[in-house]
């Protein structure tokens, strides 16, 4: 099959189209025909080697984290899916695998797809998604009441943040453009501040909980509209200056 092999650590040229042996499901895998993989982030640092102090991946490997296909076979003890089923998976983090024709995923990070969504869109939801829901409910701990701020609110991992935390029961203020208003109101954001004509810190106050997702200016200005004690979770890096 082919599949983008990272090769080294390094730029574009690290990544290479190379005809590699097809996965075979083992236990508890489900071997998925890839009809649709995600591009993140995490991706590139993946590449360049930034993410090696998080996880040390053998090369040369199969890059790619996110994918939506069909189900061509199931390993011994699989018990929730089956041959054709039509399935979107974050895959392990430490094989990766995701961009080639065929992969093989545990069925711990596998879903039947919602019939509604292309191959295309389910492929673009699961590590978008499971990082607004690990920020959200495992580390914030939205409650019903809660009053949230999540900054960049028109990007992936924000429109899906903006709709787990009104689901949760938050208030919710985000931040966006004048083209991205629409989108984020639309998506549930209770109040939208418009990044490119107002400071954070002299339009907001007094929030419960902080979901960072532009770091630098942004994150500085995110501390200094939280009530005392309030939590912040950033998967944008470090504020632009120590905090006292």
């Amino acid at each position: 099959m082919l599949a983008y092999v990272l090769t080294r650590y390094g730029g574009a040229d690290a990544m290479e189209l190379q005809d590699v042996p097809r996965p075979v499901a083992g236990p508890g895998e489900v071997l998925v025909r890839v009809f649709a993989a995600g591009l993140n982030p995490v991706d590139y640092k993946q590449r360049e080697g930034a993410v090696r102090v998080i996880t040390r991946p053998r090369l040369p490997l199969v890059a790619g984290s996110e994918l939506a296909g069909i189900v061509e076979a199931v390993g011994p003890g699989v018990t929730r899916f089956a041959t054709g089923d039509r399935v979107f998976a974050r895959v392990d983090k430490t094989l990766l695998g995701a961009f080639a024709e065929h992969a093989a995923v545990h069925e711990d990070f596998v879903a039947l797809m919602p019939r509604s969504l292309s191959y295309t869109e389910a492929a673009s939801l699961p590590l978008a998604g499971l990082t607004a829901l690990q920020a959200l409910r495992d580390e914030l701990e939205i409650k019903p009441g809660t009053k949230l701020f999540i900054s960049g609110g028109a990007g992936g991992v924000g429109t899906l943040a903006i709709q787990l935390a009104k689901y949760f029961g938050a208030e919710v203020t985000t931040t966006a453009s004048p083209r991205g208003e629409e989108l984020v109101r639309r998506l549930g954001a209770d109040a939208v501040v418009d990044y490119t004509k107002e400071n954070l810190a002299e339009v907001l106050h007094g929030f419960d909980a902080a979901f960072d997702l532009v770091g630098g200016e942004t994150l500085d200005q995110t501390f200094k509209i939280l009530k005392p004690g309030a939590k912040v979770v950033s998967i944008a890096g470090c504020p632009n200056r120590r905090r006292p």
